[in-house]
């Protein structure tokens, strides 16, 4: 079995390798450079976040701010450079010159490459939260949330408190009932206090689009409509 689009799970790895096909792979590509990495779904466990190890022929790099390549192991913007891919959009010279840049494609993922060649993907650029300064990717405190065994999905985000302070909620499908101080403390043993939520709200589903990803941008809807 091969799955890709979205990061596996590793509950879900689990029980699909459990219960379907013990040979599972997970693999990262898209339409623009064809698939950029792939490996056993057994061995992301030992690095949350590896997407696969770079296939031949792509090149893979971090970069920073400036579009300087960044070392093995640093987070930074990913961008890959091959010749199986695509150099443009078709009549679409704006977003070309958004994405594809002195050979290489900017799929707008944040990430890095370890030493071995994996590529480890740890969120949207465009998803960054920012809480007075400092940065993290929902992705990853969704990702820490999917291993608690009470929780199917959740969506963070950030939302304006009535003294105009960011706070976090994370929107959590639950597989029975919400405890919102179990999952706080769960959330403080692997994330700086800044971005341990501040409010779990049980909803019933996430909003999502056609490929099955999280819709974040209709999350504030739903979480207004939570509250109110």
């Amino acid at each position: 079995m091969f799955t890709a689009g979205s990061a596996l799970p590793e509950t879900l790895s689990q029980r699909v390798r459990a219960r379907v096909c013990s040979n599972l792979t997970t693999g990262y590509g898209s339409t623009e450079a064809t698939m950029i990495a792939s490996m056993p779904a057994h061995y992301t466990e030992r690095t949350p976040g590896a997407a696969g190890i770079v296939l031949p022929g792509m090149l893979v790099e971090a970069t920073d701010s400036n579009g300087l390549a960044l070392p093995p192991g640093v987070e930074g913007l990913v961008r890959i450079r091959t010749d199986y891919g695509v150099d443009g959009y078709l009549d679409d010279p704006a977003e070309t010159g958004r994405v594809f840049r002195d050979g290489w494609f900017y799929p707008g993922d944040l990430g890095y490459v370890t030493k071995d060649n994996i590529l480890v993907l740890t969120g949207r650029a465009s998803n960054v939260l920012n809480l007075g300064g400092e940065k993290m990717n929902p992705e990853r405190i969704e990702s820490i949330l999917s291993t608690h065994p009470s929780v199917v999905e959740s969506g963070v985000l950030a939302f304006s408190t009535q003294s105009g302070v960011d706070e976090l909620c994370a929107l959590v499908v639950p597989r029975s009932y919400l405890n919102a101080k179990v999952l706080g403390d769960f959330c403080r043993d692997s994330l700086p206090a800044a971005f341990v939520p501040t409010r779990f709200i049980a909803v019933a589903e996430l909003p999502k689009n056609a490929m099955g990803k999280v819709e974040r941008a209709k999350l504030p809807d739903l979480l207004r409509a939570k509250l109110n």
